[in-house]
């Protein structure tokens, strides 16, 4: 039995295994003939198959959007959109890669939004679509035995205490999680949820990338799409409008800080004081951008920064579930 940390969010799909780490973004587009070049010859893509019917996934795919924009879907039934079936098919092809035969059992832990883990009707969907048997996208089968979903911000939690346990036993810690969509938020004593202080900020890095987009287009009369201007940003290319390299460094800088001082305005109002807390981490993909904003926002206290931050919530899921598969192997 082997045990999996999955996270399929708006912005990326991270995934943790005994064999490694992977992260693409969550960018979907249907293949069709009309598109021009092969897949993973001109695009960095993975295809997946599902209800026959193949899609690519990755920041490339956004290159054969029929419009801007539309790459990264964002949904309240976001467990419901082709975009989300895809990166599911994705990380059911990855594990049965990992497995040794068809028979494998696997226990995955799942990470959502936490404003999406207060609804227990999405739980119970979550955990029905993935335990099961699953067929992979060139025929073979795959055992889901055992499923567990979580808040997003557990995750980074479990992986921040491991190195010392007994450092941080009976420790009120507070993780903030600055997302695609939200910057969740989570309080958590000797790995129990404090359930009153748990939740999400509506905003995240794709306020950054739309503002910068914004910033541009009032500068230059350009509409740009979103997708590329973050892989400008992750990857520290040039952008380009009409032959002119734009300087998305200054943009960026900008956004973070018109955006960060939104979060730091709605930490002061929605989580207040936090005087009961003793530490705070900050962890996700929004981590580094957003780190000075959460410490401005909670001066009196120790913040520190999760190593590797956006790979933090999935190396903790894919700890619990390893817990469990040893578990489930002892008996």
């Amino acid at each position: 039995m082997k045990g999996g940390g999955i996270n399929i969010g708006y912005g990326y799909l991270k995934m943790k295994t005994d064999a490694e780490y992977f992260q693409i973004a969550s960018v979907v587009e249907k293949a069709v003939r009309g598109n021009m070049g092969t897949m993973g010859a001109v695009r960095e893509t993975v295809a997946v198959v599902v209800d026959n019917a193949t899609y690519e996934i990755g920041a490339d795919a956004h290159l054969i959007s029929t419009t801007q924009n539309t790459s990264k879907s964002v949904s309240d039934f976001w467990y419901d959109t082709i975009q989300y079936q895809a990166l599911k098919q994705l990380v059911i092809d990855r594990l049965a890669e990992e497995s040794e035969d068809e028979d494998e059992k696997w226990v995955v832990t799942l990470g959502i939004a936490v404003n999406q883990y207060k609804r227990p009707q999405i739980r119970k969907q979550l955990a029905e679509i993935w335990k099961r048997t699953h067929e992979t996208s060139d025929g073979k089968q795959l055992i889901i035995d055992t499923v567990m979903v979580v808040p997003e911000p557990l995750g980074a939690y479990t992986s921040f205490i491991t190195k010392d346990e007994s450092q941080y036993k009976g420790l009120r810690i507070m993780v903030l999680d600055p997302g695609y969509r939200t910057t969740d938020w989570l309080e958590i004593r000797d790995g129990k949820v404090i359930d009153r202080h748990a939740d999400a900020i509506n905003i995240g890095m794709f306020d950054v990338y739309n503002e910068i987009a914004r910033r541009i287009n009032i500068d230059h009369d350009a509409g740009m799409d979103i997708v590329a201007i973050e892989q400008a940003v992750l990857l520290e290319r040039e952008l380009r409008v009409r032959g002119t390299n734009i300087e998305v460094k200054k943009y960026y800088d900008v956004a973070v800080k018109a955006v960060g001082a939104k979060i730091e305005s709605r930490i002061r109002t929605e989580i207040g004081a936090a005087n009961e807390t003793d530490l705070v981490i900050v962890a996700g993909g929004g981590a580094d951008s957003m780190f000075d904003s959460v410490k401005k926002s909670f001066k009196k206290h120790t913040v520190e920064k999760c190593e590797n931050p956006q790979e933090a919530n999935a190396v903790g899921y894919w700890l619990m579930s390893n817990r469990v598969a040893q578990r489930h192997a002892a008996e």
